[in-house]
Order: structure tokens, then C-alpha cells, then sequence
């Protein structure tokens, strides 16, 4: 199969390289100041993008000056209706949708807008805005390097987005500011109706005086379309507040509306609760000017001082605000508890975990509440109903106060309470942690210490415990903020709350600061992009264009240099002398010719008014030209497209460059329209050459300084270089190779870049470990325990001395014109594939990465836990061990906010080691893959692979995929450098199919905890709730009774009587309390922590019987249901529940042993699937409940190949792949 998948498609990628200095290169570069120039750009350029963004502030503000928005009547209307149903919350949602789409548009249509992305902003506009002539002259260094804002003006351009995103101008207007817009003008009529004649005048005075409005006028909806920008909402917010000063003080005599409120609260309502008034919501900033608030919060901290200073300067903006959100929450009890609410989501669970010690305690009394209202049938369809279940809990948007503490009542502990004490524990916590970083805070810490903050333990903790207090304290707040959008909401309460926490929220912004400057690496990877004084350096290659770019390729001995030449002597290899001697040492010269999109490069050379005496166009040709008949199109001419086609072929051979290319076209007749000539020109328009030159005169160009030289270097190409290179060596040699320039697979592009890194860890920090000392190995489990080497080993080396470095950009399967969405020809070639492999990939509970390959009977042929992986070396790492180490330093590094030993390069290079794996095994068995869909609902559970590291490691997967090459194939065969696999979709970062290529999505429901021999799940899932409901159960269980012959209770189940397990494909089994079960519990014992005990099932069952008086030898269901008593029934639910766990973990140990699948249910032979008699990789059953998952997760790819091969040809693309929950106990039953 995978042999239908070679050079389907082309591919860029960027490769570094490190540039080591040849000769004198490096002091003449030094001469010339090269360095300091780019530095000065570097920095330059901080300042010119706060330039920009003061730009944008002012382009924001006159786009929307004049703009007229509309529909915001309909939507408000909406927002104040009462009981809004699904279909109301829907419109409001495609409202918020159009209002943002006319806000954007509103700030893009203007005829400068694509000038705030483009070079005239650099060269004009910005300019022109600016005031200050030094700020102009800071500009003015970046006239001809526009292009260094590429990447800034991007993000910039994010901000005029009309989606749904928290970064946009037109969501901080629909979805921050327009609900508080609305409540303030609800709130308003009753202020309006309350307070006194007098004050009203007064307001509307101050108003008019100021801003020439008056206050009905502003709490009205039409006014919206003033509070778009930040001017508007500046006037807004002071009318509310209050008028300040541009240095923050208060203007006496001119009151906002909440001083007014206030004042009204105190004296006219101070003892009746129902006359109180609630504040008016300020407005959130606009995008840009959000930063003005935490201006003492800067970019990026650059000393210890600055680091303390804004802590200090937080505290006291922000101290009273924490005390005054702390005096909300301490009378909690006295708002409307239905009026208040928490948003959806994780701060449900936490508030779940927190208050009752379980983190589903509200989910699951609300999946009994949901199952009250809307009881389970006969007729239901319970994976059907399960699904819909779960869609209404995640539409809900928030829950007020009172419905979870409705949720929670049973539990007996009051959310309200907790959340009292929460919040004066909190501040008190804060206070507390501040008392002694005060003097800290307060001190001139580089003049009064002689230690970096970042290696003061004493002072570092002091700082992150009072940030952590301050933190936990918004963490524990933000949840009340809901959506900002309910109905019905407590106005008395928000009214003071929004304002103060969006001040606390400013924690976020100086915590994150804080931290990554206290936790910084003791090296830098700040590099800065080298110029030499040109605009155009590395732009390309081509030959005729040198002196442009002022950059060549030499080659040497099968090494690689790059000749950067001087601006002053851009033409020195134009007249390079010839090599007059053979004996004549040499260096090669790379001649790069490109001919570069035919479709524009043809007809501007052809027919340019220039070249008409040389290329000599006829009438008829310039007629066919103007009428456009080479085009497909209305006009289309086929004979008159070859006429035109063959004046290009005849041009192309009188064209002094183009008629070396060597072109060999297709005879004219066969095309079918000139984009198929065009591709030939494309394909056929490159060619690379070396061209000699004396290494004598390239030594004096070093020499002299008129050019600079560098080694292209990674470590593959240093002398003491073992084994196969890398991919990024190999492909930068097949560039240059003949085998891929006689039909070129791999292309050299231009816009390459160059980059200098200062040395970053000086002498005195610098750790050697020095040569012939013994050094402890990293891996814990390789036998040689120490090594010694005869050289010294200094940590981070690189990072010791400065760096020059190449990113240089290439096009792999240049030629290729083929289909990037694999999926058809993919399921085509399954379907007629009559030995089809799947390897089924499971994120397991015990093991990192589990992998179960089947044949196409569902056999197991291999299983393994990839926890420990043996490399090419032969050697083993355990990287779960590995991981789990590093993640507890890390966590404990985290804590104490030392230097945080990076875990990322482990896991990185864990997921390369899997994906190198599972790519063998591609190669090995011609396989698909199966793999859980993530975007079905993400399993639940424990797992030592969180999910962004899955993800990650799943894009790795396709990445790879996407050109699987074998390095130690011959570049010519199947999978080597010149054909290579590439069988997943052209991956642009993001995966939403249930496809890409050879990778099948499947839902993961049931896949581990499912008897791989029969099939049976615990689809019954008892639990007690009342001596009714448990009676029911008991009766509508066929037969209990106790098998003498086998020591063993059997339940007899027609899974078709319950409702809720009526998706089952086998109605009747009879469940046998065989073996022993492994009970988690919260044990007292042990300060309430998880512990396991074993349960000897049959014996439990027994001893339960004995204390009751039942006797288990007799009618043992009529028995049974003789009995009314509580405890009793809660004990045997319990004792069913265990029977039917076919998972059993102890917590945590690691050991396979403690780990195990067990099924309750017998074959056909009287045989019950326990897992832990199957080992080794080649077992013909699951060997532990991770390799069960990876197995079943292969078996519903499976069942998805089997549906294809049943599908026809034209419907392949349609069908469908997602084997439901039915479906899959059908299937695996049977």
C-alpha cells in the first residue's frame, strides 16, 4: 500500500545550521562594526513597535469615530428577555456574530488599512504620525528592513479579526463590553428614578460642562457606538467613576455616578437592603490600551529593582481593591443567591473538590437530576441518551450559587460558607505574606544584596509566597464572574464586584513576569538577525542576482561554506580568476539558475517593449495575447494556445540564461491548456552547478575583508561525526547531489536568514566537568552506572561562547503536483488490500504510550508498552521513569521557583523515540493506524501523557508521516531521500478529520474495560440510592444464586429489561463472582488519602449473607428481597459493583502485577479473560487492561476497514467511520 504513496506532494522545510568564522572573517566583521549596527536595529525595534501600537490606537479610534452600528437594538432586546430558550441564546449568538463582523469591518474597509501591514507604514505613515524627532530617526533606520515587522504586523493584524477571539477589538467591544453596557442601562432607570432631582442636575451639568452629553443620553442604546473605541469608553468610564487627572488624581467637584450611588446607599438606604442601588459596571479598555493600567509592569523585567518595584507598586494600587472584594464575599449570604453566578467548566469541579473532597460530586447529582426528569425507557437508546445527556451539561453556560447548592445539599456542606471562610483565609494569607517582603520590596536590592534575586532562595520565596497568596485569591474570585451574560443577575452585587476584580486581575499579567524572569535559564537564546548593511542579503541564489543579495555557496572537500561579500566589493566572483593549474588548490562555487513562475516570468520578459527586436512577437501572436485565447476561459482557443506555446518554446531558445536550462518539452499538441506547459517550464527552470575557483583567491578576499567566510556546521560534519546524520545533513547534501539534480526532488530557496547569539554563561558561571573524572549516567537502568571521558564535558556549552547561525528554507518533492488530502486513495487502497495490518495506539492509565498491532482476522501479532524503548544503540531508557522523576523535581522546582530543570526536551525526545517506533512498524507491516479521537471527548481518567503532550505527539506522528523517509535506504529506493513515503494529509498544524492519511480517528468509549473474548461490558454500573431502587434492581435480575460445583454467586442479567443497558448487542450473561477485585478507598486511617485492599469476592458475598441470615444455598434472590435494610443493600451493591470491575489498579505502584483486566463473565469453554495469563509482546490476548485499550482501539479501525471494503468506489469518500457505542458491542460480541 504504502508504495502508491511516494512524492505525492511538496514540502517546505527550514534547516539550521551553525557558521563557524573561517580566517580573519571574524575580526574583520568585528572591524566593521557589522555587529553593533544589527544590535542597535535589534533594539531599535522594541522601540518602534510601541510606535506602531501608539498608531494603531489612534487608527482605532478614528475608524470608529464615525461608525454606526446596527442591530444592537435587537440584540439588546434579546439580552433583557426573560427565559430565554436554546433558539434565543443561538440568535444571540449570531447577532454577537454580525456585530462583530460590522465592527471589523468598519476598522478594515478603510483605504489605509492595509497600509498599517505594508512597507508604507515604516516609510510613510509612521513617520508622519510621530512628533518626536528622535523617535522619526529611530524609524527612519528601518526604511530599507521593512520586512523585520513581518511577524509583529501579523499578530497586529489579529486585532481587526471578526471571530470569536479575546485578542480582537470587535470582541472586546460584543462580548467584554456590550453586556455591561446593557446592565448599566437596565440598572440606570431605577438610579434615575431614585436619586434626587438635585444630584441628576448636577451629574447632567458636570457632564454637559466636560463632554457635552447628558446622562439619559449616555445609559441609552444608541450610544454604543460612542463606547466602541477607547476614547469613548474613557468618557464613559470617568462619568461612572469619576474624573481623573492624566496622573491618576481625582478632579474635585466632579463626581461620577457610583460616587453618587455610593453616597445614596449610605444615608438615604442604609438599613433597608431593598432601597439599595446598585453600581454602574465600568467598561473594559480597548485592545492596546489595556497595558496603560500596568504600565509599571513592563514587556519584559531586565533587573532585580524593576522585578520588586512592580510587586510594590501592585500591592498598594491594589491592596484596598483585594479588602473591598473580600468585604463582598464576607456577606455573600445577604445577595441572591440566584442572582450569582459561576461559570461552567473546571471551576465547578474545583469548587466540587474543594467543598465536598470529590471532583464530580455536583456532575453526578446533576446527571441524577437530569435522569429524573428525562427517566430511561425500554425503547431508549442509552448510548443515544448518554450523548445527549452530556451535550445539555456542556451547553449549560454557568450555574447559579443556588442550583449548586442544591447540587451539593445532600453532601451537607454550604458553598456559601466555604466560600466565606475561603476568601478571609485568602486575605489574611496576603497580609501575612507581605508583612516580611516589605522591607524586601522596599529595598535597593542590587545596591543592598550581592546576590542575583533568581539565586536568592530566602528572597525568591518571600516574593512568590505573596503572589501565590495574591493569585490563589483570584483564582478563588473568578469564578464568580459567570459569562458576564445571564439573565436575572444580582446588579447589587455585580455592581461592585465587576469593577473590583477586573483590578485584581491584574495579578495574571505581573505573576507570569515575575515568575519566567525568576525561573529564567542562566543562558539566553535571544539572537539578532544579521544584515552586513543590506536590505537584500540571502534573498536568493541566482547567479545573475550575487551582487543583489551579496551571498554564495562554496563547497570543499564535502564541506560547506557560506562567502558573504562586503558591501563595497558586492562583484568580487563576477571576474573571479580561472584555475590555471591543475595541481591548483580549489574551492567550488555553487551557480544557481531559477527561472521562477513561468506564468508572469514569460510573459514580462517576451513581451516586454525592450526585448520585441530580440524575441520579435508576430501580429498574430500579440493578437492572441490581447484576446486572451491561450487562457482557459470563455475566449479559450486550443490551436491558437499551442501557436502561443510554440512562440514561448522558440523564445525560450534565444534567451541567453533560459536556453542553458536544457529544456525537453512535451511535443506541442499534447496540451491540454498552457498551464500544463507552464508546469513543465516550472519543473524543468533550475539547475545547480559548480564552477571552480582558487582557494588562494578566496583566502585573500578572507584576508582583505572583502568577503566573509563561514563553515555551514552541525555536528554530522565534524571529524569525530558517528552514524547516520540527520535528516536536516542529508537533505542540505542531496541538494547538491547529482542523483537529485538530474531529476530535482529537492530544491534550495531562497529568503535564508542569518543570526548571531551573544555567549550567554561567562567563565564564572560556566560548570566543567573535567576530562578523566568519572561522570554518573543519566539512565538509572543502564548497567554501566559511570563513565569517564578523556576531554571535559562543560554543561550548556554552546551557550559559553557566541554563535553565528543559517536558516536556509528547501522544497522537498519540488516536481510533485499531486493530490495533499490522501483520504480517498487511502480507503481505495484498504478496501482492495486483502492482508491489512492495524496498529491500534492507546495514551494508557499505567503506561505512557501503548501499541497492539492486529492482523486482519483481529489477531494480535504485537504488543508493547512503550514506557521503555531500546534504541539503535541497543540500548534501553526507560522513559516513564525518567519522566516521572523529572516531573516531580520539576513540580517541586515549580514550588519553590528555583530554576525549573527542563522537561520539555524529555518529552520531546520520548514522543521522537515513539514515533520513530511506530514508523518502523508502518514500514514493517504496510499498516494503518488507529488512534483515539480526541475531538469524540477525551477519555477520562488518569494519565501519565496529558492530553497537549498527546496532541503533540500526534502531530509529530503526521509531521512524520508526512515524509517518512528510512536514512539507511539508498536515496533511489522506495522510502529512501529521493522517494519518500508520505502518507498522511499535508499537515498544517491543526487536525479536525477523522482521517489524515493512513490515520483512523476512532471513539475510545469502551476500548479498555471491555472482555476482549466475549465482549461483555458493565453497562449496569449499580449503585445504591434507596432500598426501593435497590429492591427493583434485585428483582429485575433473571436468577441469583450459588454454584457449589464452581464456589462461585452468578447473577443472571437480561441486560434488555434496563433501560439503560439496552444499547447491548448479547442481552443475557450470567456475571460470576470469580477471583478477587482490588478496592480503592479513602482511607481515614491514613489522613484520608487513596488506599487498595484485595476482595475475595465469593467470600465477601458469603460473609455478607452470614451476618444478614440469608442462607446462599437456597432461594437466594427471594432471600434477598425478604430483606429491608439499608446497610445491607448498600454492602451488596457494592459487592456487585466490584464483581463487575474488570479494571483493578493498586495506586500507585508501577508493578504490571498491580494491573490487571479480569472478566466476570465465562466463555464458551467455562474460561473467564484474565490478563495476567497472557505475557510477552506476541500474547494472543491483551496483557494488561493499557494493552487491551490499544487492542480494541485496533479492532474499531477494523470494523472500519470492513466497512469500506463493503462500500463502492464513487461512495468511499462518504462513508462513515465512527463505529457507534452499539455498533462496537455488536461487533465485538459477535
Amino acid at each position: 500500500m504504502k508504495e502508491q504513496f511516494i512524492n505525492c506532494y511538496p514540502l517546505s522545510k527550514t534547516l539550521r545550521f551553525s557558521l563557524i568564522p573561517v580566517g580573519k572573517t571574524e575580526d574583520n566583521f568585528n572591524k566593521k562594526l557589522l555587529l553593533e549596527n544589527d544590535k542597535q536595529r535589534a533594539e531599535n525595534y522594541e522601540n518602534v513597535k510601541s510606535y506602531i501600537d501608539r498608531f494603531h490606537k489612534e487608527y482605532i479610534k478614528s475608524a470608529l469615530a464615525n461608525a454606526r452600528i446596527e442591530k444592537i437594538n435587537e440584540y439588546a432586546a434579546l439580552y433583557w428577555k426573560s427565559n430565554k430558550d436554546d433558539s434565543d441564546a443561538k440568535a444571540m449568538e449570531s447577532l454577537e456574530d454580525d456585530i462583530r463582523k460590522q465592527i471589523s469591518k468598519q476598522l478594515t474597509s478603510t483605504a489605509n488599512f492595509k497600509r498599517l501591514f505594508g512597507k508604507e507604514l515604516i516609510c510613510e505613515d509612521l513617520p508622519a504620525f510621530l512628533t518626536d524627532e528622535n523617535e522619526k530617526e529611530t524609524v527612519e533606520c528601518f526604511r530599507s528592513f521593512t520586512t523585520y515587522f513581518n511577524g509583529f504586523n501579523t499578530n497586529r493584524k489579529n486585532m481587526y479579526s471578526s471571530e470569536k477571539k479575546s485578542t480582537a477589538i470587535a470582541y472586546r467591544c460584543v462580548n467584554d463590553n456590550l453586556p455591561r453596557f446593557l446592565d448599566n442601562i437596565k440598572t440606570f432607570q431605577k438610579i434615575f428614578d431614585n436619586l434626587s432631582d438635585e444630584t441628576i442636575t448636577k451629574l447632567n451639568t458636570d457632564l454637559y460642562n466636560r463632554f457635552g452629553r447628558k446622562i439619559e443620553d449616555i445609559f441609552s442604546v444608541d450610544y454604543f457606538d460612542f463606547v466602541l473605541a477607547q476614547s469613548g469608553i474613557k468618557i464613559y468610564n470617568s462619568m461612572i467613576g469619576g474624573y481623573t487627572c492624566s496622573d491618576g488624581t481625582k478632579i474635585q467637584g466632579f463626581q461620577g455616578l457610583n460616587e453618587c450611588i455610593d453616597r445614596y446607599n449610605q444615608q438615604v438606604a442604609k438599613n433597608e437592603k431593598s432601597k439599595r442601588l446598585p453600581l454602574m459596571k465600568p467598561l473594559r479598555k480597548q485592545i492596546l490600551s489595556e497595558k496603560d493600567s500596568v504600565s509599571f509592569i513592563p514587556e519584559k523585567f531586565n533587573s532585580d529593582n524593576e522585578v520588586l518595584l512592580a510587586i510594590e507598586e501592585y500591592y498598594n494600587n491594589h491592596i484596598s481593591d483585594i479588602d473591598s472584594l473580600t468585604e463582598l464575599l464576607q456577606s455573600l449570604n445577604t445577595y441572591n443567591a440566584n442572582g450569582i453566578f459561576i461559570k461552567s467548566g473546571a471551576a465547578v469541579s474545583d469548587i466540587s473538590n474543594a467543598v465536598f473532597n470529590s471532583w464530580n460530586v455536583l456532575r453526578l447529582a446533576w446527571n441524577e437530576k437530569y435522569e429524573a426528569l428525562h427517566p430511561v425507557t425500554s425503547t431508549t437508546k442509552i448510548d443515544k441518551y448518554i450523548e445527549k445527556r452530556d451535550k445539555v451539561y456542556k451547553s449549560i453556560k454557568s450555574f447559579s450559587l443556588f442550583e449548586l447548592q442544591e447540587l451539593g445539599a445532600e453532601n451537607g456542606n454550604e458553598i456559601t460558607d466555604w466560600y466565606i471562610s475561603s476568601i478571609n483565609e485568602c486575605n489574611r494569607k496576603i497580609k501575612e505574606t507581605y508583612l516580611p517582603a516589605r522591607e524586601l520590596l522596599k529595598s535597593d536590592y542590587e545596591k543592598d544584596y550581592d546576590k542575583r534575586l533568581y539565586k536568592n532562595e530566602k528572597a525568591t520565596e518571600l516574593v512568590k509566597k505573596l503572589l501565590d497568596a495574591i493569585k490563589e485569591f483570584q483564582q478563588l474570585v473568578k469564578p464568580l464572574n459567570g459569562t458576564g451574560k445571564e439573565e436575572n443577575k444580582d446588579e447589587l452585587f455585580y455592581g461592585k464586584f465587576t469593577s473590583f476584580y477586573d483590578s485584581v486581575a491584574d495579578i495574571d499579567r505581573l505573576y507570569d513576569k515575575v515568575r519566567n524572569y525568576i525561573t529564567q535559564k542562566p543562558y539566553s537564546k535571544d539572537k539578532i538577525k544579521l544584515n552586513f548593511d543590506n536590505p537584500q542579503l540571502l534573498g536568493g541564489w541566482d547567479k545573475n542576482k550575487e551582487s543583489d543579495y551579496r551571498t554564495v555557496i562554496l563547497r570543499k572537500n564535502d564541506f560547506y561554506y557560506l562567502a558573504v561579500m562586503d558591501k563595497s566589493h558586492s562583484k568580487v566572483f563576477v571576474n573571479a580568476p580561472e584555475i590555471t593549474s591543475e595541481d591548483e588548490d580549489y574551492y567550488e562555487k555553487m551557480e544557481y539558475k531559477l527561472l521562477p513562475g513561468p506564468n508572469k516570468m514569460l510573459p514580462k520578459v517576451f513581451f516586454a517593449s525592450r526585448n520585441i527586436d530580440k524575441f520579435q512577437p508576430s501580429d498574430r501572436i500579440l493578437d492572441i495575447r490581447k484576446r486572451e485565447s491561450f487562457k482557459k476561459g470563455a475566449t479559450f482557443n486550443k490551436s491558437e494556445c499551442h501557436e502561443f506555446i510554440d512562440y514561448f518554446k522558440e523564445s525560450i531558445k534565444k534567451h541567453d540564461d533560459w536556453s542553458k536550462f536544457g529544456f525537453e518539452f512535451s511535443p506541442t499538441e499534447s496540451y491540454n491548456d498552457i498551464s500544463e506547459f507552464y508546469r513543465e517550464v516550472s519543473d524543468q527552470g533550475y539547475y545547480i552547478s559548480f564552477s571552480k575557483i582558487s582557494k588562494n583567491y578566496i583566502d585573500k578576499l578572507v584576508e582583505n575583508g572583502y568577503i566573509y567566510l563561514f563553515q555551514i556546521y552541525n555536528k554530522d560534519f565534524s571529524k569525530y561525526s558517528k552514524g547516520t546524520p540527520n535528516l536536516h545533513t542529508l537533505y542540505f547534501k542531496m541538494l547538491f547531489d547529482e542523483r537529485n539534480l538530474s531529476n530535482v526532488v529537492y530544491k534550495l530557496n531562497g529568503e535564508a536568514e542569518m543570526f548571531y547569539r551573544e555567549a550567554s554563561i561567562n567563565d564564572k558561571e560556566k560548570i566543567t566537568h573535567h576530562a578523566n573524572q568519572p561522570i554518573k549516567n543519566k539512565n538509572p537502568d543502564n548497567e554501566k552506572k559511570e563513565s569517564v571521558f578523556e576531554y571535559d564535558i562543560v554543561k550548556d556549552k554552546r551557550f559559553t561562547k557566541r554563535q553565528f547561525s543559517l536558516h536556509v528554507s528547501v522544497t522537498i518533492n519540488f516536481k510533485a503536483h499531486g493530490q495533499e488530502f490522501l483520504n480517498y486513495d487511502v480507503r481505495k487502497a484498504v478496501k482492495y488490500k486483502d492482508d491489512n495490518y492495524v496498529i491500534g495506539i492507546d495514551r494508557g492509565e499505567r503506561n505512557l504510550i501503548y501499541i497492539s498491532v492486529i492482523n486482519s482476522n483481529g489477531e494480535i501479532v504485537e504488543q508493547m508498552s512503550l514506557n521503555e524503548i531500546i534504541g539503535d544503540n541497543g540500548y534501553s531508557v526507560d522513559y516513564q521513569k525518567l519522566l516521572d522523576k523529572k516531573e516531580k523535581e520539576r513540580d517541586k522546582a515549580r514550588k519553590n521557583w528555583t530554576s525549573v530543570e527542563n522537561i520539555k526536551e524529555l518529552k520531546e525526545g520520548y514522543i521522537s523515540q515513539v514515533v520513530h517506533k511506530i514508523c518502523e512498524l508502518v514500514i514493517k507491516y504496510d499498516a494503518v493506524i488507529a488512534m483515539e479521537d480526541l475531538n469524540f471527548g477525551f477519555k477520562r481518567g488518569r494519565f501519565p501523557v496529558e492530553k497537549q503532550v498527546y496532541q503533540k505527539f500526534e502531530n509529530m506522528l503526521i509531521s512524520k508521516l508526512n515524509l517518512l523517509i528510512d536514512k539507511k535506504a539508498e536515496p533511489t529506493e522506495n522510502g529512501g531521500l529521493l522517494r519518500a513515503y508520505q502518507l498522511t494529509n499535508k499537515f498544517d498544524g491543526v487536525n479536525k478529520a477523522k482521517q489524515n492519511g493512513i490515520i483512523f480517528y476512532v471513539p475510545a468509549w469502551d476500548t479498555s474495560k471491555i472482555d476482549p473474548v466475549t465482549g461483555f461490558v458493565d453497562l449496569l454500573k449499580p449503585k445504591y440510592t434507596s432500598v426501593r431502587e435497590a429492591k427493583k434492581l434485585f428483582e429485575t435480575i433473571d436468577d441469583i444464586k450459588y454454584n457449589t460445583n464452581t464456589d462461585m454467586f452468578e447473577f443472571c442479567i437480561d441486560y434488555g429489561k434496563f433501560p439503560r443497558c439496552n444499547s447491548d448487542f448479547k442481552k443475557t450473561w450470567t456475571v460470576c463472582t470469580n477471583s478477587s477485585r482490588i478496592l480503592s478507598f479513602r482511607n481515614e486511617k491514613k489522613n484520608n488519602e487513596w488506599d487498595n485492599k484485595q476482595i475475595v469476592l465469593t467470600d465477601e458475598f458469603k460473609s455478607l449473607f452470614n451476618v444478614f441470615g440469608i442462607d446462599y444455598t437456597s432461594d437466594l434472590k427471594a432471600s434477598i428481597l425478604s430483606i429491608s435494610n439499608a446497610d445491607f443493600y448498600n454492602r451488596l451493591i457494592r459487592l456487585l459493583s466490584l464483581t463487575l470491575q474488570m479494571r483493578n489498579s493498586i495506586i500507585g505502584s508501577t508493578l504490571p502485577e498491580d494491573d490487571y483486566l479480569i472478566s466476570p463473565v465465562a466463555n464458551d469453554r467455562g474460561e473467564f479473560y484474565d490478563s495476567r495469563n497472557y505475557k510477552g509482546s506476541n500474547a494472543a490476548l491483551p496483557c494488561d487492561a493499557d494493552a487491551n485499550g490499544a487492542y480494541n482501539i485496533a479492532r474499531k479501525a477494523l470494523w472500519a476497514i470492513n466497512v469500506l471494503k463493503d462500500t463502492p468506489d464513487d461512495m468511499l469518500q462518504k462513508a462513515k467511520l465512527s463505529i457507534t457505542n452499539a455498533e462496537w458491542l455488536e461487533y465485538t460480541q459477535r
